[in-house]
């Protein structure tokens, strides 16, 4: 999970090595990533954006939303933060972050 200005992200990782296209994934990552997010959301009372970051592969597009849910490479990922407008005050950060970090195990 990430919390920063430009929002609050669940992270859903996997490892799949070569071409992959976006529409070919299976529903059930996607379900996955989106369950992570309203999760967060019921905690925090803000929207959370699921991404499904695949480690290795090689997507076709590179950077795709699907029912709910943004899919990309690993390598993107740092560059696709950046380009986000900030949606949560640079105050309330840190406070969204406690609340995070008491609610969830780990």
């Amino acid at each position: 999970m990430l919390v920063g200005p430009a929002g609050i992200f669940t992270i859903e990782t996997k490892r799949h090595r070569g071409r992959l296209r976006a529409n070919a994934i299976d529903s059930r990552m996607l379900k996955q990533a989106y369950a992570q997010a309203k999760s967060v959301e019921r905690i925090t009372g803000l929207r959370a954006v699921p991404l499904l970051v695949f480690s290795d592969a090689y997507l076709i597009p590179a950077v795709t939303p699907r029912n709910g849910v943004v899919i990309l490479p690993a390598r993107m990922l740092a560059n696709h933060l950046r380009k986000r407008g900030g949606t949560i005050p640079p105050e309330r950060v840190g406070d969204m972050y406690r609340r995070l970090a008491t609610a969830l195990p780990g």
